[in-house]
């Protein structure tokens, strides 16, 4: 139980039982019952597991066959030991502090776009930004970043308390100062 999570993102295997279409459904299920009361993980999953239940006997009108196959496979998986694990993930989740979770998700956000070659590509192509440069400059940054991609990382380093700035990544460079930044 003294499991702690840190990512925006369940990186068990809990929803990748239901069909792709299905999973965004599930997951918000179990969030809207922590939002309408659900404080503990056995009352969460009996819950869901109610409302699972009340869809299958009361479908609505734009229930599918295969949304109701769905619901059926939740009250089953509703059994598993993963199903109390995502059930404590969601209920760490839901009550972050507004803040964070908002920093959570953008991260989490960011993490799926820079993962791609392409944009790490294009990033480590182009100078850093003003804002990016303004933004290490309050953090009192001591590593002038040449481009977009390592003034990212220098700047993600200041932002997430979990983990510290890597500046002694990159090399220190006169790239600022050549124009005129004075840091």
């Amino acid at each position: 139980m003294g499991e702690e999570f840190t990512e925006w993102n369940y990186a068990g295997d809990f929803l990748t039982q239901f069909p792709p279409r299905h999973q965004g459904v599930v997951g918000t299920l179990f969030c809207n019952k922590v939002r309408g009361g659900a404080r503990d993980v056995p009352t969460l999953l009996d819950v869901v597991g109610e409302h699972a239940v009340e869809r299958i006997n009361n479908p609505f009108e734009w229930d599918t066959v295969d949304g109701l196959a769905t619901m059926c496979i939740l009250i089953e998986a509703l059994k598993t030991a993963e199903a109390e694990r995502f059930a404590r993930f969601i209920l760490w989740r839901e009550n972050l502090p507004a803040y964070r979770r908002k920093y959570l998700k953008a991260t989490a956000k960011a993490a799926q776009y820079f993962a791609r070659p392409a944009a790490r590509q294009a990033m480590a192509a182009k100078p850093p930004t003003e804002k990016q440069l303004a933004l290490l400059k309050a953090k009192q940054c001591p590593t002038i970043p040449r481009t977009r991609l390592e003034a990212s990382e220098l700047i993600d380093g200041y932002l997430n308390p979990s983990r510290p700035p890597r500046a002694e990544d990159y090399a220190p460079s006169s790239v600022g100062e050549e124009e005129g930044i004075p840091f």
